[in-house]
């Protein structure tokens, strides 16, 4: 039975069923392959099409839009791609508004001109104090700024708390000094400490710098501002912790050939109580200082054009009654002027200077003199 051989429809019938299995087998590969079949990678050109199709388009937005249709990550690209980008430091947050600024740099802008005109009569020379900088830094970061030796100034603030300083670096304490010792105020570097003469010295002049900082205060916070000590080396003076916020204000110091820095620094648990004031006052004190200066121009243009009348006069001598009631014509009154050839010169009725008569080109005149003069016997 086993040896029968396979009729031509089984033949047939097996060849169909096999040919029937292999094409349900491709079929299902061909579905495996396509679900396993990896993703494509897009080329760089697609990948930039496809940036450029997404990117934000710019739209004008009509009033009667309505807010769901505008698309609010556009908006925000495009305010990201005309913001200024700046630095800020977590580990210091800034503690200066643009107010505090404003105010803090109208203040000593006025108190750099006041200095300079006190420095400018002291030393007898042209001084220029420009305040160029204003800055938030830590103390230890000012402290390490600071050249050793140098002349620092520690002064109280009455009523507030702590310390501030004011520092005068060497290149511009020492022509100072010379200047007020007779010298020509050339510029010299010397490293080493003040001498106790140089100290004080140097300490008169920081009192009265300390005094006109007191005044440009007055306008904004009631201060008494106190020299308290002089110190060649910063690191002995303690404002401050190491980490703690300062306010720094930088003076820019030229006269003659010497050319030097000033600086305060203002701890800010000290002076954070004046900028609040300094913040309500500022603009109205910058204002009062433009309407000030344009002011004493108008008045210095004024007053150069005012006219005075002029006259000159012997000293009068007295006269009793008597005598003046037994004069009569042809007597002569002889002036009992113990200062020879002086005359009284009156400006608008009133006596100003001395001077001494005599001629110039046929017309009398008068030779102003000083307020007392040893050679013409002349006093005031």
């Amino acid at each position: 039975m086993e040896n029968e051989p396979i009729s031509q429809d089984e033949v047939d019938a097996l060849l169909k069923a096999m040919s029937e299995n292999s094409d349900e087998k491709q079929q299902n590969d061909e579905i495996s392959s396509f679900q396993t079949a990896p993703k494509p990678i897009l080329s760089q050109d697609e990948i930039d099409v496809l940036l450029k199709a997404t990117s934000p388009v710019k739209m004008d937005l009509e009033p009667s839009a309505h807010p769901e249709q505008i698309n609010a990550g556009m908006i925000v690209s495009s305010r990201q791609q005309k913001a200024n980008i700046e630095k800020y430091d977590f580990t210091m947050p800034s503690r200066l508004s643009k107010d505090h600024l404003k105010a803090l740099n109208a203040l000593h802008s006025s108190y750099a001109r006041s200095l300079a005109s006190y420095l400018s009569v002291s030393l007898r020379t042209a001084v220029e104090i420009e305040c160029i900088n204003i800055d938030q830094l830590n103390y230890g970061e000012y402290l390490s700024s600071l050249f050793d030796p140098t002349c620092v100034g520690v002064f109280s603030m009455k009523p507030l708390r702590g310390v501030g300083m004011l520092e005068v670096n060497m290149p511009l304490a020492f022509p100072i000094i010379d200047i007020l010792l007779g010298g020509s105020g050339a510029p010299k570097l010397y490293n080493r400490n003040l001498t106790v003469i140089e100290e004080t010295i140097i300490t008169r002049v920081l009192e009265k710098a300390l005094s006109i900082l007191q005044d440009s205060w007055q306008r904004s916070m009631e201060l008494k501002i106190k020299l308290e000590r002089l110190e060649n080396n910063p690191q002995f003076i303690q404002a401050a912790t190491t980490g703690d916020p300062v306010i720094l204000i930088l003076l820019n110091v030229k006269f003659n050939n010497a050319r030097g820095m000033m600086s305060l620094c203002f701890p800010f648990l000290t002076i954070q109580q004046a900028l609040t004031n300094l913040r309500r006052e500022g603009s109205t004190s910058l204002a009062n200082d433009e309407a000030m200066k344009t002011y004493k121009g108008i008045m210095q243009k004024h007053v150069k054009q005012l006219h005075l009348p002029i006259s000159v006069r012997y000293a009068p001598n007295p006269v009793t009654i008597g005598e003046l009631l037994e004069l009569k014509k042809g007597d002569v009154i002889i002036l009992q002027n113990t200062r020879k050839d002086q005359v009284q010169v009156l400006i608008a009725g009133n006596k100003k200077y001395y001077g001494k008569p005599g001629m110039i080109n046929g017309r009398r005149a008068v030779q102003i003199c000083n307020e007392e003069e040893t050679s013409g016997g002349v006093q005031k």
